[in-house]
């Protein structure tokens, strides 16, 4: 099993596939765990502790031997809720914490980190508002799905998108024109832009997602949207339809 899942409530690899062992053997001996998981004693031990403190795991003790159980799955989804529940009411202090300047860019890696980014930046947006993106050009299919489902989710939000799309990714366009509150053209062919940006109020986004790890480059900048925005509108009225 894919232990990535576990890893995403805040298991560690090795927390989690001492979990997976104890799940599978039922109540066991750190031995048997140590042999199904396939890590070293001193890991398991320390995996084990962990996992009981964290109300994952329990143990008895029968004839001077301590036989652990693995809790039943379900509760994995209270613990991951426990952990939500616990940052919600660390919000208001660390909002308190943070410093009045803003970096006026931030680099972020790897699909988990522009989900991160485009969640945020729709969470400024309101309904009726658009954005603008430019030179989308052909992407892995990882990519191309993972901007198929934000598309959708900023229709849901009543938010609004004008897109340029690279001659070559037409089929991709054609697709996602079909997604409500779009409208997509095409930058003339022999223009081929590698890279993406997307203009959201003052924040410009540059979109490095030919080749992994995916990178996405984030400028706060009134100046830097305005300039962006200025050469989207130009590309929008020579781009084909």
């Amino acid at each position: 099993m894919d232990v990535s899942a576990l890893e995403d409530i805040g298991l560690s690899a090795a927390e989690a596939r001492t979990y997976l062992a104890l799940l599978e053997l039922g109540s066991t001996t750190t031995g048997a765990v140590i042999r199904k998981s396939g890590l070293y004693s001193s890991v398991v031990y320390h995996s084990l502790q962990k996992l009981v403190r964290r109300g994952l795991a329990a143990y008895v003790s029968k004839r001077g031997r301590r036989f652990f159980q693995a809790a039943e799955p379900g509760r994995l989804v209270d613990y991951a809720e426990e952990k939500r529940r616990r940052i919600e009411e660390a919000l208001p202090e660390l909002e308190a914490k943070k410093a009045e300047y803003v970096e006026e860019m931030a680099v972020y890696e790897g699909l988990k980190g522009f989900g991160t980014v485009f969640d945020g930046l729709l969470a400024e947006m309101k309904a009726g508002e658009e954005h603008l993106v430019s030179g989308i050009p052909s992407n892995l299919p990882e990519v191309e799905a993972f901007f198929r489902r934000f598309w959708k989710k900023r229709a849901r939000r009543g938010v609004r998108v004008r897109a340029l799309f690279n001659e070559s990714a037409r089929p991709a366009g054609r697709s996602r024109a079909k997604i409500p509150l779009s409208r997509v053209r095409y930058m003339p062919e022999g223009m081929v832009t590698p890279a993406a940006i997307a203009v959201f109020h003052d924040k410009t986004v540059i979109m490095a997602t030919q080749k992994r790890p995916f990178k996405c480059f984030v400028i706060k900048s009134r100046d830097v949207a305005d300039s962006f925005t200025a050469q989207f509108e130009y590309m929008w009225g020579i781009a084909r339809k």
